[in-house]
């Protein structure tokens, strides 16, 4: 049998025509992993729309535990003689200080907020921003205080 003869039997024809579908199926999986590969990842695409504060934990009551790590809205006004300063955290392998101001709520209750970080070497502390205020953030229990905290 000469090679023209081969190249044009059934089962040729038949592994040709499976390598050009395999190489088409593998050109659309590349291309796939490459538009995900690009795509916005943000982890929070399916995540509820933040709720307010007083209506997921009323004032009075404790932090349900299906309510941590939830995004929540609150509106009031930092106390500033109550800023704090929270050790043993660390970010990016660094070591540093959360900056933890109480937020006084429309109905006279307060809650914690992490406003940021410094790291250890730096002394001073801005004062948090004055007049009335919303913030977003994530509802987190333990310290600074047992009743949770908003994470923002």
């Amino acid at each position: 049998m000469t090679v023209r003869r081969v190249r044009f039997t059934r089962r040729w024809l038949g592994l040709t025509l499976l390598a050009v579908l395999m190489a088409g199926a593998f050109a659309g999986l590349g291309r796939w992993q490459l538009e995900r590969s690009y795509r916005a990842s943000d982890g929070y695409s399916s995540e509820p729309v933040a709720v307010p504060l007083t209506l997921l934990v009323p004032a009075g009551t404790t932090l349900p535990s299906g309510a941590v790590g939830r995004q929540v809205t609150a509106s009031g006004k930092y106390l500033a003689a109550g800023q704090q300063l929270v050790a043993g955290h660390t970010l990016g392998g660094g070591a540093v200080v959360w900056v933890v101001t109480p937020l006084s709520l429309a109905d006279g209750s307060t809650v914690e907020v992490v406003r940021g970080w410094v790291s250890r070497s730096e002394a001073t502390l801005d004062a948090p921003p004055l007049g009335t205020l919303q913030v977003t953030g994530r509802l987190q229990t333990g310290s600074p205080t047992p009743a949770g905290t908003i994470a923002g």
